[in-house]
């Protein structure tokens, strides 16, 4: 297994192109992402699952399996969050996701980490570790 840690993650946006009235150009306007993240220490000896809510660019809920439930970041995440602990399925989804999601993960992303160990750099002689973002 690895020692120390690492973090992998996933995730979804929602955006919204806004056109400029005179010139006719676009520009896409952020509105809504969540990014799901595995923290791994020891291999998968020690695994948190954190999955993060952000609007406009601003975290405002979030769920930490090491507390177990949503919890707000700012004022705007409240309401979220109490929506989201009363839905039981879907919560019994995120308490188990340290199992389905970055366990699981974390195996299939396993042998490619561990393969490509020391080629980040290789030319100037740097060792290190390749990482993978989900």
């Amino acid at each position: 297994g690895e020692e120390g840690g690492g973090c992998r993650s996933g995730g979804g946006v929602q955006e919204e192109t806004v056109r400029g009235k005179s010139s006719g150009w676009e520009v896409p306007h952020f509105l809504n992402m969540w990014k799901a993240e595995c923290h791994f220490t020891n291999g998968t000896e020690r695994v948190r699952y954190l999955r993060r809510h952000f609007y406009n660019g601003e975290e405002y809920v979030r769920f930490d399996s090491e507390v177990g439930e949503f919890r707000a970041v700012t004022e705007l995440g409240r309401p979220s969050a109490k929506y989201r602990n009363g839905l039981k399925d879907f919560m019994e989804g995120r308490r188990t996701a340290v199992d389905w999601y970055c366990r699981h993960n974390y195996g299939v992303f396993d042998s490619f980490t561990v393969q490509r160990r020391g080629e980040r750099g290789r030319g100037a002689g740097a060792a290190g570790a390749a990482r993978v973002r989900l």
